[in-house]
Parts: C-alpha cells; sequence; structure tokens
C-alpha cells in the first residue's frame, strides 16, 4: 500500500510533463490532419 501512495505521488508529480506532451502530440496530430473543405463547385458558376 506504501509503495502504491508513492508511485501515485510520483505520477502527480510527473501529470505537468506528461500532459504537456500529450497536448503536444495531440496538436501534432491534428495539424498533420488535412480536411479539405471546396470553396468552390465545379458545377456552379460564380
Amino acid at each position: 500500500m506504501v509503495s502504491f501512495l508513492y508511485f501515485f505521488n510520483y505520477i502527480i508529480a510527473d501529470f505537468s510533463i506528461v500532459s504537456t506532451v500529450a497536448v503536444f502530440a495531440f496538436v501534432v496530430y491534428l495539424q498533420a490532419m488535412r480536411v479539405e473543405i471546396p470553396l468552390t463547385f465545379g458545377n456552379v458558376r460564380g
């Protein structure tokens, strides 16, 4: 039980680093996704 609490405190202490890396990876993933939104249509003139 004591080792679990020590491990839990260690995770909480490093949570800021882990969350920063996770947010960075998520933003890189979103930047890599490419969504093409057609602003003009081929069959519509204008």
